[in-house]
């Protein structure tokens, strides 16, 4: 589908308990260059006084309240209230740079097939880390083309594997993406409330074209100790998203699909190890079971530890 010359970005922003971000957030936001823009606030059950600061503060903005159901359902509601040809997702404690939504629309103008247009990123807060893409190795190693001065483009041959690895462009807010494919690939799965829901998405996205990157970090992400992503381990959110990806395998290369079954073996095995009562059980059991999908000495290795891990369990003594 061709562009507009000015299309509308719609601006979803899934909101928690954010009364202490969400203005500076706004602010970014209406800060922008590119000013076809509409943003949308999902408000997933607050207690605060996310909504009186939204609505007192910030009257263009559309402010929707559902009870709580996660981030991914929160995005989900926004996408579904969306009128714009693009989505940007924006989490309520990250920044935009002014020249975000503007720099990422002339990139995708240049590369109009591409699925999912991302930026770098800066790291901000009470625990500051590198900047985003110092922490993917993986993807100084692809091939990438230029597309312009900023602009890189990644072929989506080379995309499916490198993301099993080495989670590049796992944050939202610093995507890009059409709302029309976002909604053929499914959106988000609503059920991964434990992470892993931005993976499985992204790796949706890759499995239907190129992926295109400004080298520029145009989003500041704020990293607090009580973040959703410091209090949610990314295994067990993971393992979850790759299962779930199992479900519909057939849409995946083959290549691809058995290193997601080689990786949860491995996953499963290290989660039952550390893992206590039925979740032990059960991650064990399904490391036992993806481990078909190794070579005779790995899958008899892990095999081992697994059947050794469980009859450690069994044999701990209950607690009365």
């Amino acid at each position: 589908m061709a562009s507009s010359a000015t299309p509308l970005v719609s601006v979803v922003i899934p909101a928690w308990n954010a009364e202490r971000w969400i203005a500076e957030t706004l602010n970014s936001v209406q800060g922008q260059t590119w000013s076809s823009l509409e943003i949308i606030l999902v408000d997933d059950g607050s207690t605060d006084q996310t909504a009186s600061i939204v609505q007192r503060d910030f009257p263009a903005v559309r402010y929707i309240h559902q009870a709580n159901a996660g981030q991914a359902a929160a995005r989900n509601r926004g996408v579904a209230a969306a009128q714009g040809e693009f989505i940007a997702f924006l989490d309520s404690d990250d920044l935009w740079l002014p020249e975000k939504i503007a720099s990422q629309l002339r990139l995708i103008a240049n590369t109009p097939e591409v699925s999912l247009v991302f930026c770098d990123y800066e790291s901000f807060g009470e625990i500051p880390n590198a900047p985003g893409f110092a922490r993917a190795p993986v993807l100084s190693g692809l091939p990438v083309t230029a597309v312009d001065e900023f602009g890189k483009r990644i072929p989506q041959a080379t995309l499916l594997l490198p993301l099993i690895d080495d989670l590049f462009c796992q944050i939202p807010s610093t995507w890009l993406v059409r709302r029309e494919l976002f909604l053929q690939v499914g959106g988000y799965d609503p059920t991964l409330r434990r992470g892993g829901e931005d993976w499985l998405l992204a790796v949706e996205l890759a499995n239907r074209g190129d992926f295109a990157f400004d080298t520029r970090r145009l989003t500041r992400r704020r990293e607090v100790p009580f973040s959703h992503s410091k209090l949610c381990q990314d295994t067990p959110g993971l393992i979850l998203a790759m299962t779930s990806l199992l479900q519909h395998a057939e849409l995946f290369p083959a290549t691809f699909v058995a290193r997601i079954r080689q990786q949860l073996a491995f996953s499963c095995l290290y989660a039952g190890l550390s893992a206590t009562g039925s979740d032990k059980t059960t991650l064990l059991r399904n490391a036992i079971r993806h481990a078909r999908s190794l070579d005779f000495v790995a899958r008899g290795k892990l095999t081992l530890r697994a059947v050794w891990g469980l009859l450690r369990s069994e044999s701990s003594p209950k607690a009365s």
